[in-house]
């Protein structure tokens, strides 16, 4: 039996809400739609977290709010590790 893929986007942000606002619509209004998209919030000291809250978008939206910047590698790894859940070693 073959299963269907399962497409996840990881977006790390911080302190960058207007680009985030424009990469978001970009990942939705593609040909190829992801099935859903995790965004971490690296902590950020701008209007990101407001922007978050209220969001709605084309697809499921998992947000992960850092209270530290961990840097773009470390919110990566957190964005991978919601975005593909399995055992830890």
């Amino acid at each position: 039996m073959t299963s269907k893929p399962v497409v996840v986007a990881v977006v790390v942000t911080y302190n960058r809400r207007e680009l985030l606002e424009t990469t978001l619509a970009g990942i939705t209004a593609g040909t190829e739609v992801p099935d859903a998209v995790v965004v971490v919030d690296n902590a950020s000291t701008d209007e990101t977290a407001e922007f978050l809250r209220a969001y709605r978008g084309a697809v499921p939206t998992d947000v992960v709010t850092l209270n530290a910047n961990v840097g773009g590698a470390g919110g990566f790894v957190v964005g991978m590790e919601r975005a593909v859940p399995g055992p830890r070693r």
